[in-house]
């Protein structure tokens, strides 16, 4: 973009007024050519292919995702406070287990241990076959 600028410019240079500055000219012709080119064809083109040739982590239905994500969600604030704290600091955080036992000031090991009966509340409330949001993370 600034290339074409630049090099417009210079084909044209004799059309500049010197009514400003050539730094504010020259900002000017690019903001305007920058919203020539978002409202050109070739630009709404390539969006709309690289949305179909690439479709959101191989074809995935991103709304499913989105809800399932949500459920998690929704049953993780459900368990009692001392999974809950461990969960969200580990899996949202990504802190490890020894920055989050310091954190809630007990040993990692306790950390771990709440972890593993944490999952398997979460495992129990999110009785479901297949989560697609899971399946890649």
């Amino acid at each position: 973009m600034i290339q074409e600028v630049f090099l417009n410019f210079y084909r044209k240079f004799e059309q500049f007024e010197e009514r400003s500055s050539l730094k504010t000219y020259l900002v000017k012709i690019t903001i305007n050519r920058s919203k020539d080119y978002l409202k050109s064809w070739r630009y709404r083109k390539h969006i709309l292919t690289n949305n179909f040739l690439n479709p959101a982590k191989k074809g995935r239905n991103r709304v499913v995702e989105q809800d399932e994500k949500l459920e998690i969600a929704d049953a993780v604030l459900q368990l009692p406070l001392k999974y809950r704290e461990v969960i969200i600091y580990y899996y949202f955080e990504e802190l490890s287990v020894l920055e989050v036992s310091q954190i809630l000031s007990i040993s990692d090991n306790t950390v771990k241990t709440r972890l593993r009966k944490a999952r398997a509340l979460l495992k129990v409330r999110l009785k479901h076959d297949e989560w697609e949001v899971l399946t890649n993370e």
